[in-house]
Parts: C-alpha cells; structure tokens; sequence
C-alpha cells in the first residue's frame, strides 16, 4: 500500500511560541491604568456571550438560528427561512426581531420563540459554564456587568457569591448605582427567568437605552464614568447603545478626549494582525486599549489561558491584592 503523500510545508505568520507569548500585559506602563484599578478595587468586569460560548451556549447568530429553525414550517416557508438565516449571519438581531414580531399575540408561537431562546443559552457543559465564570469571579472586581441572560455567574459555587446582590437591571428598578461594590452582579439586558423583559430584538434595544429609565441611566452613567475602569471580555463592544455611553463619558469637560480609562481582552486569529492594528485606533476614540491574544491554535478557549495569565500578573504586581485573593480563595 502506498504511504499516503507528505503533507506540504506551512508558510505561518509566526510559531506556535511566538503566539502563546500573547496576551503581552504590561503592568508598568500601557496597562499600568487596569492594574492600578485592580490594587485599588476600582475594576468591573463587563462580559458578554464569549464568555458562555465556551460552555456551548450559542453566539447571536446560533440563537438567531434557533429561532428561526423552532417553527418548521409552521409560519415560515424553506425560502423564507434561508432568508432569514442568510440575514442571521450578517444581523442577528434583526433576525431575531422580525421572528419576534411574526408571534408576537399568539401564545403558541411565542413558547416556540421563548423555548428556542431558553435551548440556545443554555450551556452543554455545565462544568466548563461554571469554571469559565469562576475564572471571572476570582479576578475579584468591584461589581459585574454582563449583557447575557444566562445567569452564568449562578452556576458557580454558592458560598463564593455569599453576601453578594444579583440584579436584573431589566426589573429591579433600584439605584442600581449605589450598588456598585463588594462584587455584586448586574444582569444588563435581563435573565433567563423572564424572557419577556430580556432585551434581545431591535424595538426592545430602542425602548431600553434610547428612552431609559432614571435608574439604568444613573447606573451606566457610574459605570463609565472613570471613576471605574472597565475590562471588557467575551465582548465584541460593537453595540451602539453601550458604546455612546462610554464615548461620552470619555470626553474631557473641555471635549478633548481623555486618557485610557478601560480595557477590551481582544480574540484574533495571527492573519488578523493588519485588521487589529487598524481596529485598535478605532477603540481608542472611546478610551478602550485593546489587548490581543490569539486563538490559531486552542480557539476561543484561549480565553481560560488569559485569565489565568492576568491573575499570575495580577499576583505579581501586588502583594496586597495577592493577600486579598489568598483570602478569598481560602473561604
């Protein structure tokens, strides 16, 4: 039998080394601003569906395409559901909003419509779920931000959430504000417990943040202010109604723009090099810093090995964080 043939040599960008040296955190000076946040506990971390992507939960597109896939042919034909998937791929949301609007008034449909977004984020492995956001908790910030619905940071162990407020921004309308401290979790765009207040189509996006309510404005309002500084993760930070908010905040009173105030953990495949040095100039105008790591290699799990990187830097740079992590991790 012949040997099959020898596969052909690769021409890479870099070496496998030269990309696990990435994520390059520089303490001491371009992120000297994120590791004095962290010392001080003026750090809130701001996830997003990345993070529960790891546990299988789906991406926008994915849930679209529940949705669109949970009527068979009920009221959408095969070309009217090609369409629709097409449109996912480009506008999830939009998607989602015309599936939202078709059943909207109908019972039936609508526990398809919710079911199918029930089933797409819910996570197919819990162990990897509950680790994923434990890596989170134990950067220990000032408070939580996540636009998912899927109560993720539930699912780890009860006693280290202990003392702890989880708010659903969506229904509790306190000076959500004021809480702001001792770790406490804030569910932007509602939860998986009431589906129909979770801000998921276009209309809901326009009602919440274009006409908000006193307490979600003071509340965004305190998160970007400086005050804090502001890791976003699992986060693509291409929403409009987040990123207003955070360039306004941004501008001086004079409206100059001010220095870097917040940090966005940036996944990209090693061709991507050119896009992200491009891209890193655009996230400037909002006083982000994007760091990048690559995911050639291990996907969009990198993100475990980042942050067990940002927590040995985070050790390393201060004793007494280190202490309090000690601390904590012994409770």
């Amino acid at each position: 039998m012949a040997e099959p043939p020898a596969p052909e040599p690769r021409i890479e960008l870099f070496n496998r080394g030269d990309i696990d040296a990435f994520p390059r955190f520089q303490p001491e000076k371009d992120d000297k601003r994120l590791f004095e946040a962290i010392k001080d506990q003026e750090l809130i971390v701001f996830y997003g569906a990345g993070v529960s992507q790891l546990a299988g939960c789906a991406s926008w597109t994915g849930l679209a395409n529940r949705v669109i896939g949970a009527f068979g042919s009920t009221i959408y034909s095969d070309l009217d559901k090609t369409v629709l998937g097409e449109l996912a791929t480009v506008d999830p949301r939009k998607a989602i909003s015309i599936c939202c609007s078709r059943v909207k008034g109908d019972p039936t449909l609508e526990q398809y419509y919710y079911g199918a977004i029930k089933e797409a984020v819910t996570p197919g492995d819990a162990a990897a779920f509950a680790n994923i956001h434990e890596q989170l908790f134990k950067l220990y910030p000032v408070a939580f931000v996540t636009t998912n619905i899927d109560k993720g940071m539930q699912s780890i162990p009860p006693q280290l959430l202990e003392g702890k407020k989880v708010i659903n921004l969506t229904v509790d309308e306190i000076d959500a504000a004021a809480e702001l401290r001792d770790g406490n979790v804030f569910y932007l765009h509602g939860s998986i417990d009431d589906l129909p207040k979770a801000i998921l189509t276009t209309d809901q996006y326009i009602d919440y943040y274009f006409k908000p309510k006193a307490h979600l404005e003071r509340f965004l309002r305190e998160v970007f202010s400086g005050k804090y500084c502001v890791l976003f993760l699992g986060y693509s930070l291409s929403e409009y109604e987040i990123l207003q908010n955070i360039y306004h905040a941004s501008k001086a009173g004079d409206g100059t723009q001010t220095e870097t105030r917040h940090f966005l953990l940036t996944p990209i495949y090693s061709r991507d090099i050119a896009k992200f040095n491009i891209e890193k100039g655009y996230f400037r105008i909002f006083s982000v810093r994007a760091i990048p790591y690559f995911i050639d290699h291990e996907g969009y799990l990198r993100l475990n090995y980042v942050l067990r990187e940002l927590r040995k830097e985070i050790e390393a740079s201060s004793a007494t964080t280190l202490d309090l992590m000690r601390e904590i991790d012994g409770v």
